[in-house]
């Protein structure tokens, strides 16, 4: 196994606890001695791809996270609640909901659904303020999961490898996608409380995962005072001397890459990035701007901590960094604690659901009105995908609730997806997935039926980027999907 391999190894990790600086600059090799430094800042050497993808036209990912199994009845698989009753195989049950938004789209309309004029796609009353980005999306619908554990579906939707037993199989799919992008911002790949897989490519592309904004200033705020012009010269002209045991430790080119590292290390350690989220309740004129934009509340100091936690506080993280090019690839949770077997489905799902969906809404709608230095929209070269580890059963179970059930929705959206369009379906008696047309994106009994591979393949296609990775998984392009 190369050193390389086995530091990647090391990232494979569950979601992480809050810790110090060190722990962080260690997760992008930065920290620790010599020897650990030199076996880990080799990552911020690699060069980008072929491609020549700069930071300003290089593609972004985004990956949205509804974590506990989401109720695809309420958002991207409805039913009419009219129509589909107690006694039907599929049990909307939106009055259920105490949700004064989702009670407000069935008091507008009996059946609960939501579509926007234009739209082909019709939603569920808890999907908020996204259903206006219509256009944009694309729903598929039917996605064969193939488990009900939340640590397998996760990770199977997170790497696009149906894992082996409980450990994940492969890398995230933010994590390839920036090890195909190749090193050009200086944390290529952020991720914000979940979890990120790494299995044997470049070490740059491992997740930097943080919890917070406090864990984004933890990491690039400056490390104590800065040189003098005067004492940096001294260090840079003795870094760039070649001496005799350089050259004897050089044999695995750990010293050569530590040097060349040092360019890297300095940019995440002079604090200049820092002040993109510096999220405090007396913010700059930048800082107002987002939290007036994301709806953030900085009135209620002792709340603050839980807003920038929420699932607005996540998509406003997002948005700094994707703006600011500190990051190139996001991942971000947008909903957790579904997990609804109970009666808490009344009072929590959908309104859980709609939060997630309105701060998505908002993020799009930033990368909208934000242009790069070419003067064009971030948002003209973000791939956004959205999902759940699985969906819920389509009926509710007798203690008010409903279970995990093996059909799934994601919804995605990116320059190389065509929008405003449903692939694929689940059946009206059992919710069953269905075969697909992978041509024409319609269900067909004929068809494949769709997989988390499928959608992973797909997108990387629709971004330009290799999937050879998902090989061992047989992967089918949904060529309906594409432009």
């Amino acid at each position: 196994m190369s050193d390389r391999t086995r530091i990647a190894s090391v990232f494979k990790s569950r979601r992480p606890a809050p810790t110090s600086r060190r722990f962080f600059l260690s997760s992008v090799g930065l920290a620790g001695g010599a020897l650990a430094a030199a076996r880990f800042l080799p990552a911020f050497v690699q060069p980008a791809r072929a491609s020549g993808w700069t930071v300003d036209t290089m593609p972004i990912v985004i990956f949205c996270s509804f974590e506990g199994g989401w109720d695809t009845l309420c958002c991207l698989d409805p039913r009419d609640n009219t129509t589909f009753g107690a006694d039907s195989g599929v049990t909307p049950a939106y009055e259920e909901h105490r949700d004064d938004a989702v009670q407000a789209v069935l008091a507008a309309n009996g059946s609960g659904l939501v579509q926007p004029n234009g739209s082909n796609i019709i939603f569920g009353p808890a999907i908020g303020d996204l259903a206006q980005h219509y256009e944009d999306l694309c729903v598929v619908r039917g996605i064969d999961m193939g488990t009900l554990t939340h640590e397998v579906g996760r990770r199977y939707l997170l790497t696009g490898k149906f894992p082996r037993g409980l450990a994940a199989s492969g890398s995230s799919l933010t994590t390839w996608t920036a090890s195909e992008v190749g090193n050009t911002t200086p944390v290529p790949n952020l991720v914000v409380g979940m979890e990120s897989y790494n299995e044997g490519l470049e070490v740059f592309a491992t997740g930097l995962q943080i919890n917070s904004a406090d864990d984004m200033q933890l990491v690039l705020n400056r490390l104590g005072t800065d040189l003098s012009a005067t004492a940096r010269a001294a260090v840079d002209d003795y870094a760039a001397a070649g001496r005799c045991w350089d050259q004897i430790l050089n044999g695995d080119d750990a010293v050569q890459s530590f040097n060349d590292s040092r360019a890297k290390a300095a940019e995440l350690a002079s604090g200049t990035l820092a002040s993109h989220f510096d999220f405090t309740t007396t913010p700059s004129a930048e800082i107002r701007e987002v939290y007036e934009h994301f709806a953030l509340n900085t009135g209620n100091t002792m709340l603050f901590g839980q807003e920038l936690s929420s699932a607005a506080g996540q998509a406003a993280i997002a948005a700094q960094a994707i703006t600011h090019g500190v990051s190139q690839v996001v991942s971000i949770r947008l909903a957790t604690g579904i997990d609804d077997h109970t009666d808490t489905y009344a009072s929590n799902h959908a309104t859980a659901l709609r939060e997630g969906f309105d701060a998505l809404a908002k993020l799009i709608d930033w990368l909208k009105s934000h242009t790069d230095a070419n003067g064009q929209p971030f948002w003209s070269r973000t791939t956004i995908i959205a999902t759940s580890e699985f969906a819920r059963t389509p009926k509710i179970n007798g203690r008010g609730g409903r279970d995990h059930h093996l059909a799934n929705a994601v919804v995605v959206a990116g320059p190389g997806i065509v929008g405003n369009q449903v692939i694929g379906g689940t059946t009206d008696d059992t919710y069953a997935v269905r075969p697909v047309d992978l041509a024409t994106g319609g269900v067909s009994d004929s068809g494949e039926l769709l997989r988390p591979p499928d959608v992973h393949a797909t997108l990387l296609s629709s971004m330009g980027l290799g999937y050879d990775h998902l090989d061992n998984q047989d992967p089918r392009i949904i060529s309906a999907m594409l432009r």
